[in-house]
């Protein structure tokens, strides 16, 4: 399974939208947001991270994979059960690949999953300028109403560095693609998921790229 994150408006949406596009599976429980441009995360993937983050990482607590998964839909399950059978799931149908951000949020996350999963993972971390991060954020918040991010940009490379340097300790296969450069570098981009397991015959693949990239231009 590969897991494409990033800190948030790093472009993670714009490549798990192509890969939908493309006809990469990538699960039923995903839904598009016109109205912030994002979207088409797994809610059966999400769901179980952002609890994990909720009763262990927030509180500074370890993880325990053998603990039994919140919520209805993986009732009965450990989080353990859940990180394999998460693409595995005949409810979901076929899943090749999931998108969530929340993944950065704490180190000990992709940990989990990786252990869970007995190092059976890929990643695709998307990243861009912080400050480009938080002005995107601000201008979405502000669109809304909502209060600022509370974040600040140190606290953003913290959590950058710290995943990252994770990725490198327990040797995570994964690629690094940088927003919005790599949406004019369909070549390097295509080359990588391919390195990654995901093949995609090149005159789709460079069809849909050139429509959806026009669209984030314009």
């Amino acid at each position: 399974m590969v897991i494409i994150t990033g800190l948030g408006r790093c472009g993670t949406s714009f490549l798990i939208r192509y890969l939908k596009e493309c006809g990469v599976s990538i699960g039923k429980n995903v839904h598009w947001h016109d109205e912030v441009n994002a979207g088409y995360e797994l809610s059966t993937f999400y769901s179980p991270v952002h609890d994990v983050y909720d009763r262990y990482c927030k509180v500074g607590k370890d993880i325990n994979l053998n603990d039994e998964c919140r919520g209805e839909y993986w009732k009965g399950k450990t989080y353990r059960e859940v990180f394999d059978l998460v693409d595995k799931d005949d409810r979901q149908g076929e899943v090749k690949v999931v998108k969530d951000p929340r993944v950065t949020w704490h180190p000990d996350i992709i940990s989990a999953i990786n252990e869970a999963r007995q190092g059976n993972i890929k990643v695709i971390l998307c990243h861009r300028k912080v400050e480009d991060v938080i002005a995107s954020r601000e201008r979405l918040s502000a669109r809304y109403g909502d209060p600022k991010p509370r974040k600040v940009i140190d606290e953003y490379h913290v959590d950058f560095s710290r995943f990252y340097t994770r990725l490198l300790e327990d040797n995570i296969i994964h690629r690094i693609l940088f927003y919005p450069n790599f949406v004019d570098q369909f070549l390097h981009t295509w080359c990588m998921l391919e390195s990654l397991g995901i093949h995609i015959e090149m005159r789709v693949a460079k069809e849909k790229w050139e429509k959806l990239a026009w669209n984030i231009h314009n």
